[in-house]
């Protein structure tokens, strides 16, 4: 028999070795295609006392606030940190809202603000032509950031973008209330606070789950005497849900309902639409969030049915909207002597289109090939070439 010469020995296993890297090749592209189309709402933004390791946490819950206390006059300093989770972050742009009357933001000594500093060691920078912008009347920060192009987006691990810098205000000092309590939040309406992945080729979908804010307590300095409160009781008669104290002295204060975002304003029936809100009572604990969505009975959140009794809380809720219309959502903030917050400042306009109305000629959406794409096509037919060149090969040989 005659003997398999040298060469056809160096082409079989040429051909094995490409036997095994072809299909490998395929599975590789295949788990990059998978990668870039799993972007989802998985990012936690959060802002965090300095020096925090555990926040934002790495486990559930992630919904946790984070509290600071300081003295009037301090310099208050707050982390903005990310955890993008799975997801690629390469753009992020936040809304931080404060309060002027209790914060103030930090100057330089020619009065020029620098209220935020980005982290030199953070792979997100701040493009110089958009700078930060401030309102100190309003007491907003609004500012964006993207990743260095040379660098890929980020993905696991707890990222530190920047500190926010304020001044503690003056505050007013009794026996019974030796300190002030502000928060800080996220503007989670109108693309305020927003996060991208990134490939161009995925759909511009939110990446993030969770924006929480921070708490600070502002105490007067040690060369402040707190004033004695008078001890003769109101002579207005508290009335009914303006959280006054029936036992008469100190009048109770309401809660504040600082932030109401819904993860869509309109839609198609069945709507379904996920609520989040956020707010803390200046003087005891919020016992209840009612959620009225504009269109059947309301829905209390309790300790036990999705809030913490304490001062400052935050809640999710979701509701489905089976009939078209426009509907008005609220959400109210209850503390523990019955005072409610005003639920004006914290409502969103829901419009539900019905599912049998004569739709409009418009143009129909590029979608993704359901099939494998052309990299993956390319590379199975450009082992099938090689394949069959080898075979021909072999035997001619």
């Amino acid at each position: 028999m005659r003997s398999i010469s040298r060469k056809k020995l160096l082409l079989f296993g040429f051909l094995a070795v490409l036997m095994l890297a072809i299909p490998l090749t395929v599975y590789l592209v295949q788990q990059q295609q998978e990668t870039r189309s799993g972007a989802q709402a998985a990012t936690n933004l959060q802002l965090c006392p300095p020096g925090e390791t555990n926040c934002p946490p790495l486990q559930p819950p992630f919904t946790n606030k984070f509290t600071q206390t300081v003295k009037k006059g301090d310099e208050v300093q707050v982390e903005v940190k990310i955890n993008p989770d799975i997801n690629a972050v390469t753009w992020i742009k936040f809304l931080v809202k404060y309060d002027p009357q209790v914060l103030s933001l930090k100057t330089d000594d020619g009065g020029e603000i620098i209220a935020f500093e980005q982290n030199a060691s953070s792979q997100f920078i701040i493009d110089p032509n958009i700078p930060p912008v401030y309102d100190p009347d309003l007491g907003t920060i609004s500012v964006e950031m993207a990743i260095n192009a040379l660098n890929p987006g980020i993905t696991g691990g707890v990222q530190t973008l920047g500190t926010l810098n304020f001044v503690a205000e003056e505050v007013t000092v009794t026996e019974a209330d030796p300190a002030a309590f502000t928060s800080l939040s996220f503007d989670m309406t109108a693309g305020n606070t927003d996060a991208r992945s990134s490939l161009e080729s995925e759909p511009k979908e939110p990446v993030i789950a969770n924006a929480i804010g921070t708490d600070v307590i502002i105490e007067a300095s040690e060369d402040v005497e707190p004033t004695a409160e008078s001890t003769e009781a109101p002579t207005a008669e508290p009335t009914e849900g303006d959280g006054g104290n029936e036992e008469g002295g100190d009048t109770n204060q309401a809660p504040v309902c600082e932030s109401f975002t819904v993860d869509e304003t309109e839609g198609t029936a069945p709507l379904s639409i996920t609520f989040t809100t956020e707010g803390f009572d200046p003087d005891g604990i919020v016992s209840k969030i009612t959620f009225n969505f504009g269109d059947g009975p309301a829905q209390d959140l309790t300790e036990t049915g999705g809030i913490g009794e304490e001062a400052s809380v935050s809640a999710q809720i979701g509701h489905t909207y089976s009939t078209d219309g426009e509907f008005t959502a609220t959400a109210t903030f209850i503390d523990d002597n019955n005072a409610t917050s005003d639920p004006n400042f914290c409502s969103e306009t829901i419009s539900v289109g019905g599912g049998g109305a004569i739709a409009t000629a418009t143009p129909e959406p590029t979608l993704p090939a359901t099939g494998p794409d052309k990299t993956v096509v390319g590379v199975g037919l450009l082992g099938a070439i090689l394949t069959v060149l080898g075979f021909v090969i072999f035997f001619a040989l």
